[in-house]
């Protein structure tokens, strides 16, 4: 059942649902995604028969910036949620939906029961979700980018698994592609990098050679610090860092983050060759102020996960497709990758780097950040040894 990217698409051209799951693998999950501005009532009735779960209707950028839904929040990346309020009619919603995608009427209000939210702006090259796939796959299509989008349950209840999600579509005739073959697709497309400089940058753990880079699109700047001859047939010693400036900078106890770049470069230094790339996505993707006013919550109770999910973002928003292009003209591609997060390790695998080996990278803790470094264990799947 599964079809190549060129198919979907024409599926949602023409009109028909299309089931989206991570990748070839009996562990994944799936959502039905129809469409926006051809949808129906009996559509909307007939995907949540198929699913067992409400509809949502997910969008791009460029349908909600500016205008009534400009606060909508951003996708969580699999279309499942709670039950909310009893919801209009599949008529009402199915109406919204098609006029806020075609935009040929004012949309009005949000339907009871229908939850609005906004893709990432850079859709799976942001986040390789099963929802920034579907917003893709309409954009893939040249449709406006707004999807109906419902995750496959079981009969129980439960998030249906490939071998379900397969049965489902071979009882309806519908069309399967993964979030891998849409990610493939739009790292096909133009590379949205650009390398801007390069200088020797001597350090306090030795000297490395610093490349930057600019994205044509936002405009924001990433670092690669390099060490000795990178890309060879042996893996290359990698650490993809992601920006913490309370950390990095101020020496912040709440996290582990400035200790773990002080480590990795020390360990690129030994070894005499690798390389660490500085990626701008403070706060795991969601910004200075946000992280700060996500502190504030924590000193409520919160913990780093429930923090994030109360301010209307995911746990995770960073996008290894930046480090995947930095390697990819680097001449990377096989690494030894340190880290503690098996997510980083399946992301940048989905994106064509070849991840040969993982080497931990835990640094202790302090008084001050073991509820944090608990929560990246037990909440976020990291690797970490118990204090």
């Amino acid at each position: 059942m599964f079809v190549s990217v060129d198919e979907a698409a024409e599926a949602l051209r023409a009109h028909r649902p299309v089931i989206v799951v991570d990748r070839d693998d009996p562990a994944s999950q799936g959502l039905i995604a129809w469409w926006a501005g051809g949808i129906s009532g009996a559509d909307v009735e007939s995907m949540e028969a198929m699913s067992r779960r409400p509809s949502a209707l997910v969008a791009g950028e460029e349908l909600l910036a500016g205008g009534p839904y400009d606060d909508a929040p951003l996708s969580r990346g699999d279309a499942d949620d709670e039950a909310g309020p009893l919801p209009a009619s599949a008529g009402e919603r199915a109406a919204f939906m098609g006029a806020l995608a075609t935009r040929m009427a004012r949309a009005g209000p949000v339907p009871a029961g229908l939850r609005l939210e906004r893709a990432a702006q850079r859709g799976v090259l942001d986040r390789p979700s099963r929802t920034e796939a579907a917003v893709d796959l309409a954009r893939l299509a040249g449709l406006a980018p707004a999807v109906a989008v419902s995750s496959v349950r079981t009969a129980r209840g439960r998030a249906a698994h490939l071998r379900g999600i397969l049965a489902l579509a071979r009882r309806h005739g519908l069309a399967v592609v993964s979030v891998a073959d849409i990610i493939a697709r739009r790292q096909s497309g133009p590379v949205r990098l650009e390398r801007v400089g390069e200088a020797a940058l001597p350090t306090a753990f030795g000297r490395f050679q610093a490349v930057a880079y600019r994205e044509r699109v936002s405009g924001e700047t990433h670092l690669a610090l390099l060490k000795g001859e990178v890309g060879g047939a042996e893996p290359t010693l990698v650490r993809i860092h992601s920006e913490c400036l309370t950390g990095d900078v101020f020496g912040s106890r709440r996290c582990d983050c400035g200790e773990q770049l002080h480590a990795a470069l020390q360990q690129i230094e030994r070894r005499g060759q690798g390389l660490l790339l500085y990626l701008r996505q403070e706060g795991r993707g969601i910004g200075l102020a946000a992280k700060i006013q996500a502190y504030a919550l924590q000193e409520q109770g919160l913990d780093t996960v429930q923090a994030n999910l109360v301010l209307g973002y995911p746990p995770d928003l960073r996008d290894y497709g930046i480090a995947a292009q930095i390697l990819a003209d680097l001449g990377v591609r096989r690494i030894a990758l340190m880290t503690n997060n098996p997510v980083k390790v399946e992301a940048l695998s989905e994106l064509g780097i070849e991840v040969a080996e993982r080497l931990a990278l835990e640094v202790g803790t302090n008084p001050a950040n073991t509820r944090y470094m608990a929560t990246k264990r037990e909440k976020m799947g990291h690797i970490l040894h118990e204090p």
